[in-house]
């Protein structure tokens, strides 16, 4: 995922100047200094509103539960709240973190360490700029989140069982909330893991029997999960990888690791290219700081959408569907 001002010819949707400061009234334009982090994306609109006037605006909402009940329950950072206009472009600053008890309160070991927060579209009915109760919840990025560290963290300390590095970051969506990922599941596979493909047949290794060991293609329209230019991937149960120390080099196969990914609405378990940093992806991929594995850097994308069922955040083991 792209932020700074890596996206500034990209979006299709909009809105307008961020306004800032956080407890403070959104209407307060005072210079708060650089910010610490931002990016920028685009709304598709899929729903049609009933009649009268709207007042949509998007905004970051904190999850201390995870987001495993209702939205009135998630903390809204109330300085990033901007209006949507159609059609522009839209750029979120953030100039404060989160508020202590709008930390993930179940991180490892009682630490209160980490924030994961949703980006969400709401209807503003009474135009304070914030959204109170009752106020409908109308659209958010359904594969796409934020996630915010007050200190580096080993591997060990991360709820996500990765290392994360200090302040603010995008990550992809689903992710483990209540497991965290032992590094002793990394596999080393035959499919070239990362690799652009057309077809399954892509993602062979090389001499590779692919009716047996063969990888699978994930596809550049792949619903609401897209893959510019095609992403080799194995199946989780795949015998053409083997376990393997973390760390490790095998000559001729690619190191993997299974993660939970949304594809054409599907929640599945797959094994993609690990990886340490975007260094290792290539081009229109990064190294997600959630998953440590190399995923599709894309503008932020929002659904507006009044009938919206919100997705899910987490995805534990019990809670998860293998992708065969």
């Amino acid at each position: 995922m792209r932020s700074t001002s890596s996206l500034s010819n990209l979006m299709v949707v909009a809105v307008s100047t961020l306004l800032f400061s956080c407890g403070d009234s959104v209407t307060n334009l005072a210079y708060r200094g650089a910010p610490l982090f931002q990016f920028e994306g685009q709304v598709e609109v899929q729903g049609a509103f009933s009649g009268g006037e709207h007042d949509i605006r998007m905004s970051i909402f904190w999850l201390p539960d995870a987001g495993w009940t209702t939205e009135e329950q998630w903390a809204e950072q109330p300085s990033t709240s901007i209006r949507v206009e159609f059609p522009s472009t839209f750029s979120i600053k953030i100039y404060h973190p989160p508020r202590e008890s709008d930390y993930f309160q179940r991180g490892v070991g009682g630490q209160i360490t980490q924030a994961i927060g949703r980006l969400v579209l709401y209807d503003d009915l009474n135009g304070d700029g914030r959204r109170d109760a009752g106020e409908p919840v109308v659209g958010e990025a359904p594969n796409q989140g934020i996630m915010y560290a007050s200190k580096d963290l080993e591997a060990e300390a991360s709820f996500t069982g990765v290392a994360v590095k200090r302040g603010f970051s995008l990550i992809h969506y689903p992710i483990r909330c209540f497991s965290r990922l032992s590094p002793r599941q990394d596999v080393a596979c035959l499919s070239p893991l990362g690799d652009p493909c057309l077809t399954n047949a892509d993602c062979c290794g090389p001499d590779e029997d692919c009716d047996t060991y063969g990888g699978v293609c994930l596809f550049e329209n792949s619903g609401t999960q897209p893959f510019p230019r095609g992403y080799c991937a194995a199946p989780l149960q795949s015998v053409g990888c083997e376990s393997v120390a973390n760390g490790s080099v095998v000559p001729s196969k690619t190191i993997g690791r299974p993660v939970e990914i949304r594809i054409v609405n599907r929640v599945g378990r797959l094994i993609l290219k690990a990886c340490d940093s975007t260094l290792s992806c290539r081009d229109d991929y990064f190294c997600d700081p959630a998953h440590r594995v190399c995923l599709p850097d894309l503008p932020v994308a929002l659904v507006l959408d009044p009938g919206l069922v919100p997705s899910e955040i987490c995805v534990d083991p019990e809670e998860r569907v293998d992708t065969p």
